[in-house]
């Protein structure tokens, strides 16, 4: 069968993989990947494995349009570029861009709290541990009565809600794989959101990363990121805006 060459490529590239890769993950040789990105042929049988793997429905290879995917940016590295993912996370960022489609379906509002205005501020930990305590006073939690809480679970609850009203969608989702804590995400109009991986995440590990992900919804640092892996600038400022934020006993990125 015939694919879209436009369609094929533009997803390949959206989920970083190269083609070894994906021919590896895929049961196919790098020649007969090759083939399909040069000329768009493909067997049938094997056309449901490559989209599998690429995390789309097969039809989306025969789009005539690039499709609107969410490019698979990893902040777990020194520059954060696209690049490839484990499977688990790939079906994460897919499952974004599926309730995205359906939001933005229905012609839901994207408009973020006007107090949620990108920061272009230097990222330095001064202006991190002074932006933790502007939005410690908007969240209205006390570091006492966050104490008094003495629950990870009840203080995530708080904060997811009022995170949620300020028009950020939160999602939960299991990845499979413990690579990337969280994702943050804007895809065509539907709501900013955040993905909380819930695998293997205790929920102070889930309470640090919402915190860690509302600081790249503050700087629009759209991406999959692990706050235990810190190589660049953006991730020791969101880490230090977690760690002084949320005061907890565990920093899992060390800020």
């Amino acid at each position: 069968m015939k694919l879209s060459q436009t369609a094929l490529q533009s997803v390949i590239t959206a989920r970083g993989l190269p083609l070894a890769t994906l021919a590896v993950r895929a049961g196919i040789t790098r020649a007969e990947l090759q083939r399909a990105v040069e000329d768009g042929i493909l067997e049938e049988d094997v056309i449901s494995k490559v989209a599998e793997q690429l995390a789309v429905p097969v039809e989306a290879l025969f789009a005539e349009e690039a499709l609107p995917l969410f490019p698979a940016v990893d902040f777990r590295t020194a520059t954060p570029h696209v690049r490839k993912f484990k499977k688990g996370t790939l079906d994460a960022i897919a499952f974004v861009e599926r309730i995205s489609g359906a939001l933005a379906s229905l012609g839901l509002s994207s408009d973020l709290d006007p107090k949620l205005a990108p920061i272009s501020s230097a990222l330095t930990d001064a202006k991190a541990i002074a932006l933790a305590a502007t939005w410690r006073a908007h969240w209205g939690m006390t570091i006492d009565q966050q104490l008094e809480l003495a629950d990870a679970n009840g203080v995530y609850v708080s904060l997811r809600a009022f995170i949620e009203n300020l028009g950020i969608l939160v999602l939960h989702r299991s990845f499979g794989t413990d690579e990337a804590a969280g994702i943050y995400a804007q895809i065509d109009g539907a709501p900013h959101t955040i993905v909380i991986n819930t695998t293997g995440s205790s929920k102070a590990r889930k309470l640090f990363t919402l915190a860690h992900e509302l600081c790249h919804v503050l700087l629009r640092a759209e991406g999959a990121s692990n706050p235990s892996i810190l190589k660049n600038q953006v991730e020791r400022f969101c880490n230090k805006f977690a760690a002084c934020r949320l005061p907890l006993r565990s920093d899992p990125g060390g800020a």
